[in-house]
């Protein structure tokens, strides 16, 4: 019985040990998380100048949208057309009439709908020809301010602050809503996180929409200062997906709100002020590998020679293909053309698979 006990209790503490290396492994990366290069992640890094007309300067591009052999960005808040080489086509919106908050690539009716003047809808043509203008439909006794939007199949979602003053006291909460391509609303529900550790700081920025493509999960992201918690909340997340835990990615009434975006294989976070401070960094985490890097300069661009690489942002919803900008003289040595320095060139990420 002694001998039978002790094989027991030396068992036990084999499988403890297993367990707990196992443990160890999984949050102990073998790569320095403070040195990175970009072809760590990256498979291609397509290079497109920006040829802009002489007349329009286009000054650190945001939300670009490929669609067919289209580019489309916002740039001062205005929205412009490229084609896929970086030609100049046509500036979309003016901004004596709408200041760009966000905008989506409708291809089968070549149509974009771009938000701005906080629930002001309008919709335009390729061509730059205002279509339709129309105000988001509310309630008699709240406000509604649209952040972001996004397109997923036949449905457009938002992240929206909604202000209800049916109460003597104001109300604020955010949600996630679901429309129709004609902006009938069909679904909304409150945007909340679930992590486990007071989260006051999560929704530093506004949160954006962003969907996990293979599960169809619709969630918000909005990046933390507090990096000292993100690859502790990023393993949650990931345990929770392992377990087909619903109860971290929302439930009957809400949405989640996570600091990271969910790629297919890489799960990116960058949070970058200006002016730049301490608190800036890039983060990204390998689902396949259990690597991470937390940059503070960013990844090196070993692709073109550009200097190191903070802020990447994605071209899709999904988060599976992202896109940098660089001018000036960070791309004085690769791209040696004068007229170049002085407009911006966008950078494709392709992200291994």
């Amino acid at each position: 019985m002694k001998r039978a006990f002790v094989l027991l209790s030396v068992l036990c503490l084999l499988v403890c040990g297993y367990q707990c290396y196992k443990l160890w492994n999984t949050t102990n990366t073998p790569r320095n998380p403070f040195e990175g290069k970009l072809s760590d992640i990256a498979d291609e890094v397509i290079a497109i100048p920006l040829r802009d007309t002489g007349e329009i300067r286009i000054k650190s591009p945001q939300n670009i949208r490929k669609e067919g052999n289209n580019l489309f960005l916002i740039s001062e808040g205005i929205l412009y057309r490229f084609n896929q080489n970086g030609q100049f086509i046509c500036q979309i919106t003016k901004p004596d009439e709408i200041q760009v908050a966000g905008y989506v690539v409708n291809p089968a009716k070549r149509e974009l709908i771009v938000l701005g003047n906080t629930d002001d809808i309008f919709y335009y043509s390729f061509e730059g020809r205002l279509l339709l203008k129309k105000k988001l439909k509310s309630e008699l006794s709240e406000g509604r301010r649209l952040y972001s939007i996004e397109r997923h199949g036949d449905r457009l979602i938002t992240t929206e602050q909604r202000v209800d003053t049916s109460q003597a006291q104001s109300i604020v909460t955010q949600e996630l809503v679901t429309y129709d391509q004609n902006f009938h609303p069909l679904r909304r529900k409150r945007l909340a996180t679930y992590l486990s550790r007071p989260q006051a700081a999560l929704s530093y920025w506004t949160p954006q929409v962003a969907i996990e493509k293979d599960s169809g999960l619709l969630y918000a992201y909005s990046p933390t200062p507090q990096i000292r918690y993100l690859l502790q909340d990023t393993l949650l997340i990931q345990h929770a997906k392992t377990l087909h835990d619903a109860a971290l990615f929302g439930d009957d009434n809400t949405y989640p709100i996570l600091p990271i975006r969910l790629g297919k294989r890489y799960w990116i976070a960058s949070f970058t002020q200006k002016p730049k401070n301490e608190k800036d960094y890039l983060f990204c985490y390998d689902t396949q590998k259990g690597i991470h890097w937390t940059l503070e300069k960013g990844f090196d661009d070993n692709f073109y020679q550009t200097g190191y690489v903070k802020q990447l942002e994605p071209i899709d919803p999904y988060s599976n293909t992202y896109c940098f900008c660089k001018q000036g003289e960070t791309i004085k040595k690769a791209f040696p053309d004068q007229t170049t320095q002085e407009s911006p060139i966008l950078f494709l990420v392709k992200l291994r698979s």
